[in-house]
């Protein structure tokens, strides 16, 4: 048991942040396309979308903590277990570790990008109601709607770039 968990509580946690980031970016892609081609949107397929964007996330994910399964050991010090990181787990361990670090980067960068051109199509979108509709509590709601928008497309960018960046250290401390 204590085997499974020195080397298994670090792939699994790498694992689970990777899946959260290519989860919410697939989200965040869904959400372009759907604003930017409501009617081919609609006519998709969305079972096959989440089908192979899981999977692909699964597989990617899996493939880029292999090699973490290794950088930590399990000793029996005076009867209390202890978790000890290897001083240099090898190639394989640095370049996933850089891999997982390019992820992270491209998706604090790509989910900022994605946010963005939802909230210009879906404010470019509001404007064409607005001036069709003409009504003022109309636009007063839609402007209400576009601040929580961007509110929480702060909120998950800022999420996404500090858990980068604390992994960042964290395997700088690790691996140095």
């Amino acid at each position: 048991l204590m085997w499974i968990a020195g080397h298994a509580c670090i792939p699994m946690v790498n694992m689970i942040v990777l899946n959260m980031i290519f989860f919410t970016l697939s989200v965040a892609v869904d959400r372009v396309f759907a604003f930017k081609a409501p009617m081919r949107y609609r006519q998709m397929n969305h079972k096959v979308y989440q089908i192979s964007s899981f999977s692909i996330s699964i597989l990617i994910s899996t493939l880029l903590v292999i090699p973490d399964f290794w950088v930590a050991t399990v000793e029996e010090v005076d009867g209390v277990y202890a978790l000890f990181f290897a001083d240099s787990c090898g190639l394989p361990c640095i370049l996933f570790g850089y891999i997982r670090n390019a992820i992270y980067f491209i998706a604090a960068i790509a989910l900022p990008i994605c946010n963005a051109i939802i909230f210009k199509l879906y404010r470019r979108k509001n404007q064409k109601l607005t001036q069709m509709m003409s009504d003022k509590d109309k636009e007063t709601e839609m402007r209400r709607h576009e601040k929580t928008l961007m509110m929480l497309t702060i909120f998950e960018s800022t999420r996404i770039f500090i858990d980068s960046t604390f992994t960042a250290i964290f395997y700088a401390s690790v691996y140095s």
